[in-house]
Parts: C-alpha cells; structure tokens; sequence
C-alpha cells in the first residue's frame, strides 16, 4: 500500500459505509478485482475511527441530549424535573439499546463473513438485493411514526436488520432504514435512528479491529496511512451524511437501487471474466 491507495480507500470506505450502497460490498471487491486493500487491523480500526468521527459531529446535538439524559437515569447527573421530552429520550435510549443487541451475534460470524468477503459472486448478489430491498421500500415504506410511536417490535427488526448488513455486499444504512420504512417509521426518523443506532457499531468495530492490531507487529507505515485514510474517511462520511438526509426529505431515493443494481452486475461481470 501507498499513500494515494490510502487516501482512496479512506475517501471509498467514507462515502460507501454511510450512502446505502454497501462499503464491504465496496472494498471486498476492491480488493478481490483489483488487489488493493490491506487486511492490517490498525489501519482497518483507523478507517472506522474516521466514520465514528463524522458520525458523532453530524449527531452531535442528538448524542449530547440522549447522554445527558443516560446520565440523569445512572443517577450520575443531578435529577431534573421530569418532563414529556425527557421521557421521550429516555425511550429512545432504550429502544436504541435494544436495536444494539442482535449485534452481538456477530462475534461468532467472524470467520464466515471473512470467507464471503472473497466471494465475489455473493457480493453482487448481495449488491443486487440490496438494491431490491431498497427499491421496495422507498416505494412502499410511508409511514409517519417517530419515537413517540416507536415499537419495541420495530428496534429489534432494525436491530436485526443491522446484524445482516454485516454480509458483504449488503448496506447496513439501506437495510436499517428499509426496515424501518416497512415498519411505518417516518423515512426522515428511521434514517437518524439508523445512524444513532450505528454508533455503538462503530464503537464495536474500532474495538475489534484495536484488539487484533495489540495482537500484532506494529508497523509505522499503517499509523501513517492510517491516519491518511482516517481523516479522509471522515471528510467523506461527512459529506455522504449531507448528501443522504439532502436525499431523503426528497420524494424518492430509488436512484440508489439502480446503482446498487449496475454495481452488482458489473462486479459479476467481472467475476466471470477473472
């Protein structure tokens, strides 16, 4: 690796992870067609570090009150009177943390996702449903309910939704918001439950990715394109955060089925000529 394929892969893993079009889907090929990734955990953790970042200053207002409000709960911050929009973030949080559950899932899937991580028939398969799944639901996901309304039911579809969104290929921003357009959630609130949702992920995959780098040789080299690739990581999901809440106050998001649909068949085009 070289300090312009970290710069690239940063800007990709930005722009991909957040736009509901799949960033392993992305990157698995990326690295299956054209040989250019790297498998080093620190830098891998760099990337997420990145992502979290952006995450976090876009929702910065939402996580400042859900965390004062988790605090006032643990007893940590001093009570306040108990009020309707407290009671709303409080429920929420929870439905937050049940949406985080089935996530846990996914240490005992570590070696499987790995192994279709090279499958580039599965990825464009996986591309091409996602692209089905989201087709479907900005067609026929209008429903107008917000964290008033919310179900429990609902949190634990998304959540689910999020655990397979781990499969190469599949978007974890497409299938959480899809499902939770199908569940009748507002499209506008079902997209920032999704990212809110995405956060304790992210925390998730930073943790990980840090666990195998300790376990490691440490390599100056990764810290450097690591930060390169971090930073542009967080430029780019950024700017893929304002393009995607640009996009959904809109009527329709549908285009990004059609390029989930060309991208699948292109990365299966390729399969079969490789």
């Amino acid at each position: 690796m070289n300090i312009v394929q970290a710069a690239i892969l940063g800007a990709l893993h930005g722009i991909t992870t957040v736009l509901p079009i799949s960033g392993s889907g992305h990157i698995s090929a990326l690295r299956e067609l054209l040989k250019v990734g790297s498998d080093d955990p620190l830098f891998v953790a760099m990337l997420w570090i990145g992502i979290l970042i952006a995450v976090c200053f876009f929702y910065r207002r939402n996580i400042t009150v859900l965390g004062a409000e988790l605090l006032r709960v643990l007893h940590i911050k001093k009570q306040r009177e108990r009020s309707a929009q407290g009671a709303l973030q409080r429920r929420l949080l929870a439905f937050l943390l049940i949406g985080t559950i089935p996530m846990s899932i996914a240490l005992f899937c570590r070696d499987l996702i790995g192994t279709l991580s090279g499958n580039l028939f599965f990825i464009a398969f996986a591309m091409m449903v996602n692209g089905g799944i989201i087709f479907t639901s900005d067609r026929f996901g209008r429903g107008a309910k917000t964290a008033r309304k919310m179900t429990v039911a609902d949190a634990v579809w998304i959540g689910f939704a999020q655990l397979f969104s781990l499969l190469p290929g599949l978007s974890r921003t497409g299938l959480t918001v899809a499902t939770g357009m199908t569940r009748g959630l507002d499209k506008r609130f079902s997209a920032d439950f999704s990212f809110l949702l995405s956060v304790p992920a992210l925390l998730g995959a930073v943790v990980m990715s840090l666990t195998d780098a300790f376990s490691a040789a440490f390599s100056w080299n990764a810290l450097l394109f690591g930060l390169i690739g971090m930073v542009l990581a967080a430029v780019f999901a950024y700017g893929a955060l304002l393009l995607i809440h640009r996009t959904i106050r809109r009527e329709t998001y549908n285009h990004f089925a059609f390029y989930c649909w060309g991208a699948g068949a292109v990365i299966l085009f390729l399969a079969l000529i490789s």
